[in-house]
């Protein structure tokens, strides 16, 4: 029986919320069983308050990016001292796959990578399927399921608080700040500023118009205003 459950990823924040239905379905299954989710520094924070976990551990995401030895032994020691008896390895690099083989836990559940593989049980890529549902499968040797695939993304009450005071009135909030983290930077997937500024003119003529991003996006939301 699994009693002790790991889920390691290193990000990023919209990656590990799709990941947020398979922990539901675990804990679903196991409700006495302890779990903790092992992340990158800065996507821990979508997993706040979450109630299917009991702790949310994090690490510097530099050990894979800049692949600092020290920082990777650190990490393996930090994960066998926690004993667990199965880990969801959820990042398709062999590097994550070969760190959970090398903590000697015994079940590891992760995706197969060309002919390299460490994990006790791979899934195939194949054929194209949603983020949520390779996730999910990952899940099947231990006849777990999950119909319901909205992900979870918890306030705590200082959250609820906070936003109460700063929304006080009805806003269309807009946000434009896709693709900025650890391993990309540029904006790729942000839309170009001439068009992002339209939309805030179109919905500036209906009502109220609230920006949401980073410190990084001030800047380019203030021209926009």
């Amino acid at each position: 029986m699994a009693k002790r459950i790991l889920f390691f990823k290193l990000g990023a924040l919209g990656d590990v919320l799709m990941t947020t239905p398979l922990v539901r379905a675990v804990r679903k299954k196991y409700p006495q069983a302890k779990l903790d989710y092992l992340v990158g520094k800065s996507s821990a924070v979508v997993l706040k308050s979450n109630p299917h976990l009991n702790r949310v551990l994090t690490f510097n995401e530099n050990v894979f990016t800049k692949k600092q030895v020290l920082g990777y032994a650190q990490l393996l020691y930090r994960i066998r001292k926690g004993h667990y008896n199965v880990i969801f390895v959820l990042d398709k690099h062999w590097s994550f796959s070969l760190l959970a083989a090398l903590t000697r836990i015994r079940s590891r559940y992760g995706f197969k990578r060309d002919k390299i593989n460490f994990n006790t049980y791979n899934i195939s890529r194949t054929p194209p399927l949603h983020e949520i549902n390779y996730y999910l499968a990952l899940a099947k040797p231990l006849r777990i399921t999950q119909e319901n695939f909205h992900l979870d993304l918890y306030l705590s009450k200082e959250d609820e608080a906070h936003a109460k005071k700063v929304v006080k009135q009805p806003y269309v909030a807009l946000i434009n700040s896709g693709g900025e983290n650890y391993a990309e930077v540029g904006g790729v997937r942000k839309l170009p500023d001439k068009l992002f500024k339209e939309i805030i003119a179109h919905y500036a003529r209906k009502g109220r118009v609230l920006l949401i991003g980073g410190p990084g996006d001030k800047k380019i939301g203030r021209a926009h205003v």
